[in-house]
């Protein structure tokens, strides 16, 4: 009884499939890009924020002349090596039409995004690599855009 024991630990441990350094390194890009999106969603790069955290070429957050109003998001793609990730994040989009301040979408519908990401640091940091405009639940846009509107001089 004690042989086979040891026979089907021995099965286990040289069988089972293995967790590998590149699928731990995709769990944590993953996992970076996913507080960013939610950081994004609540309005939380209208203001100032800790971008250096998210984004490789991070220098400040420019002054965007627009924002994509959603309804949510979902990574539906991801494809990783050991210090690249690409990952498809598909936006559901708030019908909007003429407003200066959002992104058309007049029918609403879903688009997708790329993001790149890259783990080059000594310290395995991931990064996003590229900047993309700041995609926003529609409530959360509504609630900001009326704060600005209120504050302005008149």
């Amino acid at each position: 009884m004690k042989k086979l024991t040891l026979l089907l630990l021995a099965c286990v441990f040289t069988f089972a499939p293995k967790v590998t350094d590149a699928a731990l390194c995709n769990q944590e890009a993953r996992k970076v890009l996913l507080e960013y999106l939610e950081i994004d969603a609540k309005g939380g790069r209208m203001q100032k924020w800790d971008g250096e955290n998210f984004l490789r070429h991070w220098k400040q957050e420019p002054g965007w002349d627009v924002a994509a109003a959603i309804n949510g998001y979902a990574i539906t793609r991801e494809r990783c090596d050991d210090h690249n990730c690409r990952f498809e994040v598909t936006y559901d989009y708030v019908p909007v039409k003429g407003r200066p301040e959002l992104e058309d979408h007049p029918d609403g519908g879903a688009e997708t995004e790329i993001y790149l990401m890259s783990c080059e640091d000594e310290e395995g940091k991931w990064l996003i690599d590229d900047m993309v405009k700041p995609h926003v639940y529609m409530e959360i846009l509504e609630a900001h855009l009326k704060k600005v509107h209120d504050s302005e001089p008149r």
